[in-house]
């Protein structure tokens, strides 16, 4: 692939979210193909009030540049979904595996009860590959994803290259990223985003 600069849509941010998808051990490693060059899809039969990445932030400002297999990343991107500060957002990550027609789930799984609360915690992988680049991180870390918060991201250069220990993988695979919020009493607000990755994994020699 040639060097080439782009304005990424919001499903670009996919490409970001993938890297946190599986706890990052020694092993063998894979590197993950993405299967639709749009990259990011809406979950399927999304229910009234569940929106895509695209309803949680204004991408407009974030930039890219795609080198081979190495991506150059920097911009701002901000936040617009109207949420009551007081709530408790809730994080997940789960794989996927297409088999004989049907998405079959892995024991890969990652849920965060409090995402607020450790967004910006250095002992978790979205920190190392994501919100350590987060210029302005002492002003915005106590806004989570309120409405109008704009992080500033320095540049730097992911690669998507996943150490994923012994496990073998093969055939297509989907990560699905669910956000929701519960209110202090735990009643579930009636907007949520929800939106998948599709690919494979290919052994890196």
């Amino acid at each position: 692939m040639c060097k080439s600069e782009f304005q990424p849509s919001p499903r670009f941010i996919s490409i970001l979210l993938v890297l946190i998808l599986i706890l990052e051990v020694k092993g063998v490693k894979y590197e993950f193909l993405i299967e639709d060059e749009k990259i990011f899809t809406s979950c399927s039969n999304q229910s009234p009030g569940v929106f895509g990445s695209d309803g949680l932030f204004d991408f407009s400002e974030f930039k890219a540049t795609i080198n081979y297999d190495v991506i150059t990343i920097g911009g701002n991107i901000t936040s617009k979904w109207d949420m009551d500060p007081t709530d408790l957002v809730s994080f997940q990550i789960a794989l996927f595996h297409y088999d004989r027609g049907n998405w079959l789930p892995t024991i890969y799984i990652i849920t965060v009860k409090d995402f607020c609360k450790v967004m910006y915690d250095k002992n978790y992988y979205w920190y190392t590959y994501w919100t350590n680049y987060v210029i302005n991180k002492k002003d915005v870390e106590s806004r989570c994803f309120m409405r109008g918060t704009k992080l500033l991201m320095e540049e730097y250069k992911l690669h998507l290259v996943l150490n994923i220990g012994s496990a073998v993988f093969s055939g297509l695979y989907k990560a699905i990223y669910t956000i929701e919020a519960y209110s202090a009493l735990g009643v579930r607000r009636p907007t949520s985003f929800c939106f998948e990755v599709r690919g494979e994994f290919k052994k890196v020699k």
